[in-house]
């Protein structure tokens, strides 16, 4: 069966820039990236992920699953019809070159201003090459967007935060408690 799904890197303790992060945004997390996977042996996988010095780009790792000792993954079924539109997608946005988008970070973290703030189109993708985008922030846009186009059945609360989330301030750990809310 073909996964559509997040991967969440835990953030390091050992490094300030990971506990800024984790700090600032109420969470373990600090780095997502977007995947397709086809079949349960992680043989057909595929990555991708923004970073400030690449933009968009085919993940590092793109054979074999996430190290669970450093990676968190939240997957959800799709079709085999729904795997290959969404692959196209992710070429299509690969051909594009997204450059990061580090102008909007801080509202990870000060989420006040957010309503004041237009967020990107999922439908049009030349939205999201004017601003750029960040990895927590193509994740959320793509997984709108499959909602949106019923490739992907989220749970109903996850799907209403993926749909009313402004994608601006939408932290890797913020993303986590849209998909995943905690038990209890």
């Amino acid at each position: 069966m073909p996964y559509v799904g997040v991967t969440f890197l835990r953030g390091d303790a050992r490094s300030l820039l990971d506990r800024v992060i984790m700090r600032s945004t109420a969470g373990p997390y600090v780095h997502t990236e977007l995947f397709l996977q086809r079949g349960d042996d992680f043989r057909y996988y595929c990555a991708v992920n923004v970073t400030p010095s690449g933009g968009l780009q085919p993940s590092g790792r793109t054979c074999g699953p996430p190290d669970p000792a450093f990676w968190d993954v939240v997957r959800f079924p799709i079709s085999p019809a729904a795997y290959a539109s969404t692959y196209a997608l992710i070429l299509q946005l690969l051909s594009m070159q997204l450059p990061y988008n580090a102008r909007d970070l801080w509202q990870c973290c000060v989420p006040a201003l957010l309503p004041y703030e237009r967020d990107l189109d999922c439908q049009r993708l030349e939205t999201w090459r004017a601003s750029g985008v960040f990895c927590s922030q193509l994740c959320l846009l793509v997984l709108r967007r499959l909602v949106l186009a019923g490739t992907v059945a989220l749970p109903p609360r996850a799907a209403a935060g993926v749909l009313g989330t402004n994608s601006r301030g939408c932290s890797p750990n913020a993303l986590r408690r849209l998909l995943l809310p905690p038990a209890g």
